[in-house]
């Protein structure tokens, strides 16, 4: 049997670290399935090198050339780690995936139509079996990243960035995740989750929704 991709996505300051955590460990401890957790850009010598030299807050290269890195990094890891996890029976559950690349990349698409672009995705990159997409209230999201939470060992230039951007990132997300849902097969799920909860609370909406399905 085929392991199950999870992709968790959202804003900054959504609480994808913290469900992700969550999940993990409650497949493993309450489904006893053998599942690993991976972030994007990251966990591959690539990935990792992508991740500093775009969240880094001195950081200046182009959009286009974040873009590249991006996919080029994706690749990686679903190459060299995800899919041969996949084919021998562990789930895996990742904290981003390609939605975040055209919310956060968006000069560099906008000039496509997205259900051109995301159509095209489709075809080419493994389509996950849930999708769980954390939306949350600009303002809420905010708020969490000026008091620093989710904000790690390393400083991330998004968390510092205007009100602004973070609402124009939530209506790209929204607008995504949309189109995403009118092209994917029927058996992909997503699941929209209110994320303005306590970090409790949207860990439980999650778990209760995950459970449901599988």
């Amino acid at each position: 049997m085929s392991g199950k991709l999870i992709v968790v996505e959202g804003i900054e300051g959504a609480g994808k670290t913290t469900v992700v955590e969550r999940l993990v460990s409650w497949l493993r401890e309450v489904h006893g399935v053998e599942v690993n957790n991976y972030r994007e850009p990251g966990d591959t010598v690539i990935g990792e090198a992508v991740r500093t030299l775009i969240k880094h807050p001195d950081s200046n290269i182009s959009v286009q050339t974040q873009s590249e890195l991006l996919w080029l990094s994706r690749r990686c890891l679903l190459e060299e780690i995800i899919k041969p996890l996949l084919a021998k029976g562990t789930w895996v559950v990742l904290d981003r995936y390609w939605l975040s690349t055209i919310v956060y990349q968006h000069d560099y698409y906008n000039t496509r139509p997205l259900n051109e672009l995301i159509a095209e995705i489709l075809d080419e990159y493994a389509i996950p079996d849930f999708l769980i997409y954390l939306n949350v209230d600009p303002h809420v999201a905010k708020n969490r990243c000026m008091h620093g939470e989710g904000r790690g060992q390393v400083a991330d230039k998004n968390d510092d960035q205007p009100i602004e951007v973070f609402k124009q990132w939530a209506g790209r997300y929204n607008a995504t995740v949309a189109t995403y849902n009118s092209l994917k097969p029927v058996s992909a799920y997503t699941l929209t989750i209110d994320a303005n909860q306590s970090p409790k609370d949207v860990c439980d909406d999650v778990i209760f929704s995950v459970n449901e399905l599988i």
